[in-house]
């Protein structure tokens, strides 16, 4: 995602056309060109070609799990009432940018706006329940493992907290993952 902020008595379709991400994949804190398939995005209601990139192919499939596999430590090493914290601000940016993320939503998956709305409302939610975890579950890293969700179709861009957030408790516990997205 970018960090472009809607306008909300702009045109939503053309902010969100501009708010589309860069390149196809976010790794280590930056913006990637993939080294896979081409990819053509386009407006699930006209159409229309919106962005073209490459997906990501196997080398930065590689490069997110040594991302994420170099964040594991910092991460896990903040204290559990940290890693609280920040995953709230997280809900709260997500708050913030409310009206991008939908429309973002809308324009991807064709979704009515209202419900796109609702969906990244409960987004934040899912991440500020999921920050409560962070300091009651002794502030560990449990033994499941890192978090992952895998899937076979393509997800909305925005839609990456609710495949993030709720991975138990492990994200609020300190355990890092990676989304195939």
């Amino acid at each position: 995602m970018s960090s472009t902020t809607i306008n909300p008595t702009a045109d939503l379709r053309e902010s969100a056309i501009n708010a589309l991400a860069p390149a196809a994949a976010f790794i280590d804190g930056q913006w990637r060109d993939g080294g896979g398939a081409a990819h053509t995005h386009r407006d699930p209601a006209t159409g229309e070609e919106l962005k073209s990139w490459s997906l990501p192919g196997a080398g930065e499939v590689e490069d997110a799990v040594a991302g994420a596999v170099a964040a594991q430590a910092p991460w896990s090493e903040r204290s559990p009432a940290a890693r609280r914290d920040l995953l709230l601000a997280l809900a709260n940016v997500v708050d913030a940018q409310s009206d991008t993320l939908a429309a973002l939503v809308s324009l991807e998956m064709g979704m009515p706006l209202r419900a796109s709305q609702a969906g990244v409302g409960a987004a934040a939610e899912w991440f500020r329940h999921y920050a409560g975890y962070a300091d009651k579950i002794e502030g560990t890293v449990p033994a499941v493992g890192a978090p992952g969700k895998r899937g076979g179709e393509r997800f909305s861009e925005a839609a990456w907290p609710n495949k993030l957030a709720p991975q138990h408790e492990t994200l609020g516990t300190g355990a890092c993952g990676i989304d195939d997205q």
